[in-house]
């Protein structure tokens, strides 16, 4: 533990003096749901993720689950993770061949309803 209470970059920074700080109000929201969220959807396990999530609930009495950003509200929900990571890349999601099972090689358009601009 010295080591770090002897490096230079962490001096002078603070733990905040209780929860109701924006680490919480806008880390969990707005980091830990969606982490979440893409985890449930890809079928990862965040155990830890949803722990915190559910203690920053209980201490705030607020529904982090449903203010926070998950894939649904990011347009995201139903895309594979090619499509995700290329969305984060360049943007835009472009036709994916030969992704949609049938072994045809048919192009699936995909664009999250953020960048398309539907409801």
């Amino acid at each position: 533990m010295r080591r770090f209470q002897a490096n230079p970059g962490y001096q002078g920074i603070k733990a905040p003096c209780n929860l109701r700080h924006r680490y919480v109000f806008e880390d969990v929201p707005f980091s830990l749901v969606p982490l979440a969220s893409l985890g449930a959807q890809f079928g990862v396990e965040t155990r830890a993720i949803d722990a915190m999530v559910r203690l920053a609930c209980v201490a705030h009495g607020t529904d982090y689950y449903q203010r926070g950003r998950t894939a649904e509200h990011m347009g995201l929900q139903g895309l594979r993770v090619s499509e995700v990571k290329r969305y984060v890349h360049e943007g835009q999601i472009r036709a994916v061949q030969g992704l949609d099972g049938d072994g045809r090689g048919n192009a699936r358009w995909a664009v999250p309803a953020s960048v398309s601009g539907r409801p």
